[in-house]
């Protein structure tokens, strides 16, 4: 117990001396432009939109990727220190499922 104790001490200590930076660097790949661009936010909020799965079948590993990939990005993003507005949707199956 002690041991966990120091190093969440230890944890909290490294988060509060990068709690202040707000410069995530990172690329995020722009598709008007083409290229990958330094990551530059609108505002004092980051907004994610994020599209989820398409559920056509059965799930597959496949479709974590969609929720662990851009909640990874999330989680950088607030440990940043950016406060973060995370939406994601889940497609609603289609006609053509319906009627298999």
């Amino acid at each position: 117990m002690i041991q966990a104790g120091k190093y969440e001490r230890k944890n909290s200590r490294d988060r509060e001396a990068f709690s202040h930076h707000r410069e995530a660097e990172m690329k995020i790949y722009n598709t008007l432009s083409a290229q990958k661009e330094e990551f530059s936010p609108q505002g004092d909020e980051v907004r994610m939109y994020v599209c989820g799965v398409t559920p056509y079948d059965h799930c597959h590993i496949g479709h974590a990727m969609s929720y662990i990939i851009f909640d990874v990005i999330r989680r950088y993003l607030q440990f940043s220190g950016y406060k973060v507005k995370y939406v994601q949707n889940i497609t609603d199956i289609d006609d053509k499922i319906i009627d298999r």
